[in-house]
């Protein structure tokens, strides 16, 4: 009888020690699988201010926020295209546009068409008027401004706060006047107004 109760409790351990072991494996994989998701929002997002483009639409402005920063590539120029396209749907036609380039260190070649039909895009979706934001240094924005040669002309500013006052006070002036449909020195062609391509530069007629 002795002997029978030391087997049943030499089992009852091993049994005990066995769900243990199932127990502790169990913990270990659900540690195990928590641990990506974990790592996955311990990961920092980008700051707007690291990412290669932002655009941002202002709906209660009909304005459309374009930033390019670093090195264009042929990835970045499709996410640029795509994300215009999103953004032009929130629009309505007759929208403005701002282009800060001041930061765009440079172009591929093989980006330059998806470029080029951005700015189409622009023209497509009912685009009025755009500000080029170049900074000190307008080195990459002469390029910008050759891919876009022939589709429009934009007023050429070298800070994005100059390019909001100088629309914000265009729009204001409209407000004012509605009878105004031209904004001064410029010319409508294909519905859009064109305007000389820096400040201060004589205005052109139609060619």
């Amino acid at each position: 009888m002795g002997r029978r109760k030391r087997q049943d409790m030499d089992v009852l351990k091993a049994l005990l020690l066995r769900a243990r072991a199932l127990l502790d494996g169990r913990r270990a994989a659900a540690r195990h699988a928590a641990l990506p998701e974990a790592k996955a929002a311990a990961k920092p997002t980008l700051s707007p201010l690291a990412q290669p483009h932002t655009v941002e639409v202002l709906v209660e402005k009909n304005r459309l926020h374009c930033t390019l920063r670093g090195f264009l590539d042929v990835t970045q120029g499709e996410a640029i295209l795509l994300d215009i396209q999103l953004a032009q749907a929130r629009l309505r036609p007759g929208f403005d546009v701002i282009a800060d380039v001041s930061r765009l260190g440079g172009v591929a070649p093989a980006a330059f068409p998806l470029l080029r039909r951005a700015a189409t895009a622009f023209i497509e979706g009912g685009m009025r008027r755009l500000v080029r934001v170049v900074g000190a240094a307008p080195g990459a924005a002469a390029t910008v401004a050759r891919l876009t040669e022939g589709l429009y002309e934009a007023r050429v500013v070298a800070s994005m706060a100059e390019a909001t006052r100088l629309l914000d006070g265009l729009t204001a002036g409209r407000t004012a006047n509605p009878r105004s449909r031209r904004a001064p020195h410029s010319v409508r062609r294909t519905g859009v107004t064109r305007w000389e391509s820096a400040p201060g530069q004589k205005a052109r007629g139609p060619r």
